[in-house]
């Protein structure tokens, strides 16, 4: 099996490996085939998901057979379903992308369940979107919790990663994503951006919390994401 080179940046990591755990999320990153599988640990006799893997697995990746409590330490949780990998780093884009060739972004802010992330992550890979800017200052982690809880979806999607939502909104204008209209930048406290089908509100924090968004919206009717995806496609076309 072959990987594919592309010109990514890894994340940090110790030893130059991460740890993934769950069967889809090792099979979707034998699928995707962006990094390298160092190592995979199961149990024996092996769990019954093992069937689903095996076919996945690169032949000069080694099999190690270990104890339930070992792939626990190793995942730091007991919710590996019988199967952990070490894995060399994620890599994520090294520039934002062009609004031209990839239309349909999503921007993270200050998501910090890493559960949360991971659902939007497999949602994002199922509506076709195109990019995922994360912002690193006060977000989840890429953490194998992640990559578990998007069904391993997260490794087949480009992702970049800005320091703040400020220097996110920074380069997509420069890689010509412009809103409609700003308001809100004199004063700076609360920047609206209008991007027509999506609006960006950036905040201070304790304006945020002020205004409590979220909670003035709790009881609003929900937008359907593939009816919003849909329009979104007819836009960029």
């Amino acid at each position: 099996m072959s990987y594919k080179r592309n010109k990514r940046v890894s994340q940090k990591s110790h030893g130059n490996s991460e740890v993934l755990f769950g069967p889809h999320a090792l099979i979707e990153c034998c699928r995707a085939r962006r990094r390298r599988i160092l190592s995979i640990y199961t149990t024996k006799p092996a769990p019954k998901a093992w069937r689903r893997v095996e076919g996945h697995i690169p032949k000069q990746v080694s099999v190690n057979y270990v104890s339930k409590d070992v792939l626990a330490r190793m995942a730091g949780t007991t919710d590996h379903g019988g199967i952990v990998a070490s894995v060399a780093p994620f890599v994520f884009d090294s520039s934002i992308f062009d609004s031209r060739k990839k239309p349909k972004i999503i921007l993270l802010d200050t998501i910090q369940d890493v559960r949360n992330v991971g659902a939007i992550l497999r949602s994002a890979y199922c509506l076709g979107v195109d990019g995922v800017v994360m912002c690193k200052k006060k977000g989840a982690p890429l953490s194998p919790v992640v990559f578990k809880t998007s069904a391993g979806l997260a490794e087949h999607l480009n992702i970049y990663q800005a320091p703040t939502m400020k220097a996110a909104v920074a380069d997509l204008k420069k890689a010509g994503k412009k809103p409609l209209s700003v308001e809100g930048k004199k004063e700076g406290h609360w920047v609206l951006l209008d991007y027509g089908h999506v609006i960006i509100h950036v905040f201070y924090e304790s304006v945020r919390n002020f205004y409590d968004l979220e909670g003035l919206w709790v009881d609003a009717k929900r937008i359907k994401t593939k009816s919003l995806i849909e329009a979104i496609k007819k836009t960029a076309s």
